[in-house]
């Protein structure tokens, strides 16, 4: 549902119930204003519309927590030993370091049997030689080239891609296209009003689905989506007969029945464009979405 505002004789909008919610909280505008959207007669206080949300009073802080006092570090002392346990303590250690001492400069004769034992004769010495010269003669292997028994790259990966916008000629091409995350973070939505720019996100599902954003700039991430659908469509330019292919995001009024919006064109550089013309006084713009999730908001 798209709805306009009456503020000082002058027509604002279109706003969305999330936008417009958004502008409710923070007190832009008030439930006494005026309002207007499709399938009413005359204008409503914005009091009046289905959902309205009056703005909640600003929350009192809550008290800081009380500062407790830090207990002091209890230490508790050392037991003092008698002097006679520290001399003989003393005197066990001396002792203990003399016996590993000798222990280590006398030479036992276990060392000196191993020793002999691995004396290599000359036969031997002559055996483990010529195996040393066989090992160095033989050829290194040589290793297998696994680049021979490489898989070629599907050629699957390619025809997943998007089409190329310049070659779309038939509404399943376009519908391929258009799937995915389309960015409007530009300024050329802008309400003089109420100083504010909006900026805008699609995702367009291949179901049939869309989900629409719309947030000002001031806005810390693209919060809840409306849930809408959209048709890919094609037509002829009337002042030059070109064709043209483009997606139609499909809303509902306020009796639940669909409400075709502006259609945003292919370009041949890959972007979708949507020509808002003049209404009700507010002035045309062009909207130029790009592909991808572009996050615009300041941290």
């Amino acid at each position: 549902m798209q709805i306009f505002l009456l503020r000082g004789g002058q027509q604002q909008g279109l706003y969305s119930p999330v936008e417009l919610d958004g502008l409710l909280q923070s007190e832009a505008i008030t439930g006494e204003d005026l309002c207007w959207y499709e399938g009413i007669e005359n204008w409503i206080p914005v009091s009046q519309l289905p959902g309205f949300t009056p703005a909640a009073p600003a929350a009192m802080p809550p008290p800081p927590p009380p500062v407790l006092p830090i207990p002091a570090k209890i230490v508790a002392p050392r037991p003092a030993f008698p002097g006679w346990i520290k001399i003989l303590g003393s005197a066990a250690i001396i002792v203990i370091g003399l016996v590993f001492a000798l222990a280590k400069l006398a030479p036992s004769d276990g060392e000196t049997a191993v020793t002999s034992a691995v004396t290599e004769t000359p036969a031997v010495a002559e055996t483990r030689e010529n195996s040393t010269v066989t090992e160095q003669s033989q050829p290194e292997n040589v290793q297998e080239d696994k680049t021979s028994s490489e898989t070629p790259p599907k050629k699957a990966a390619e025809e997943s891609q998007v089409p190329d916008p310049s070659t779309i000629s038939n509404l399943d091409q376009a519908k391929k296209f258009v799937v995915g995350v389309w960015t409007y973070p530009g300024q050329a939505m802008h309400d003089d009003t109420f100083g504010m720019t909006f900026w805008e996100k699609w995702v367009i599902k291949s179901d049939g689905t869309l989900d629409y954003y719309r947030v000002v700039a001031t806005s810390d991430d693209w919060g809840t989506p409306e849930k809408e659908t959209y048709d890919v469509i094609t037509g002829k330019y009337s002042d030059t007969g070109e064709r043209y292919y483009g997606v139609v995001p499909i809303s509902t009024d306020s009796d639940g029945k669909p409400l075709r919006l502006f259609t945003a064109v292919i370009g041949d550089d890959g972007s979708l464009t949507e020509s808002l013309p003049a209404v009700m006084g507010n002035p045309a713009f062009t909207l130029r979405f790009v592909r991808g999730d572009i996050n615009p908001f300041s941290k």
